[in-house]
């Protein structure tokens, strides 16, 4: 421990940028106390650390911008968290957070939330009221079972991850938000999408594994697409126009009671999948019907 303290002590603390103690709490518990001594610090990594509480040191870090806790057993989060007002990116993942922490809520500046693994069953109905810069929100792997209406005010939103939670239904105006370009929404129990899909950047759609029994003819339209993956839901139709995605390189619509074949050149795609009833006997494509993919390297498909 003397030893650790002691480098932490060698280092300029008015100049210090970055630090970085995953696991080095439990082993060296005397370095929490020179956290506080770096002012100036921008970029704190603490994860691995078994934390049940946050340090009270870190408190003191006016100056944070990012913010790594995870991998720890943090259950909730003092009101003074609120205080770090220049925090852009936190990371709360694989903690054992029940219920969202609303300090949270306080961080104006915050454009990167990462708060899987959890075990949150509901997010604030405010939240996009107040973490309107967000630009990246992952809350996958939880027990949510609906999304507040005020996640469209997130204009800004570049990657939402919802995937592996209880969601049946979602407010419409998720599928409008323009600066999209990731929406992961697999495993989970939604059943019907909205008749308009307004996502004019989005480049990755992930919708399998859900109880889905129809797309809309707006899909289509998303011509920027080049993942989308509709396997393992209760589709027996797909719409028409799916040659109007040409930039697909995934495809993937397999485990779904469909009656006829997507209407889609496969030619130049990396992944393709359908269903086995529908397979024809050659494929034009070396992939095209390919649906033994690795779920650790392919989960969303």
């Amino acid at each position: 421990m003397e030893e650790r303290t002691a480098v932490v002590k060698q280092v300029d603390k008015k100049s210090a940028k970055d630090l970085n103690l995953a696991g080095q709490v439990l082993r060296f518990p005397g370095v929490l106390q020179q956290i506080a001594t770096f002012k100036n610090l921008k970029h704190l990594y603490l994860p691995h650390n078994s934390l049940e509480t946050l340090p009270t040191q870190v408190l003191s870090l006016y100056c944070l911008e990012s913010l790594d806790l995870s991998h720890n057993l943090l259950t909730s989060l003092v009101a003074d968290f609120g205080n770090l007002q220049y925090l852009a990116r936190l990371d709360v993942s694989h903690n054992k957070f029940t219920r969202f922490p609303l300090p949270v809520l306080q961080l104006t500046e915050l454009e990167e939330l990462i708060i899987s693994h959890n075990q949150l069953t509901e997010l604030p109905s405010d939240i996009g009221k107040t973490l309107f810069l967000l630009d990246e929100f992952i809350v996958s792997h939880n027990q949510l079972t609906e999304i507040p209406a005020s996640i469209e005010k997130i204009t800004h939103l570049e990657v939402l991850d919802l995937s592996y939670n209880r969601i049946e239904k979602l407010p419409d105006r998720i599928f409008s938000l323009k600066e999209l370009v990731e929406l992961h929404l697999d495993h989970n129990r939604i059943s019907t999408l909205p008749p308009t899909m307004n996502l004019k950047s989005c480049c990755e759609l992930y919708l399998s594994h859900n109880l889905i029994s129809s797309v809309p003819e707006s899909l289509t339209a998303l011509t920027t697409l080049t993942i989308l993956t509709l396997s393992h839901n209760k589709l027996t139709r797909l719409p028409e126009g799916l040659s109007n995605l040409r930039q697909l390189t995934h495809f993937s619509t397999s485990h779904n009671p469909l009656t006829e074949e997507p209407q889609k050149d496969t030619t130049d795609m990396l992944w393709f999948t359908v269903p086995k009833s529908l397979r024809s006997s050659e494929s034009t494509n070396a992939f095209a019907y390919n649906d033994g993919l690795d779920p650790y390297l392919y989960p969303n498909f």
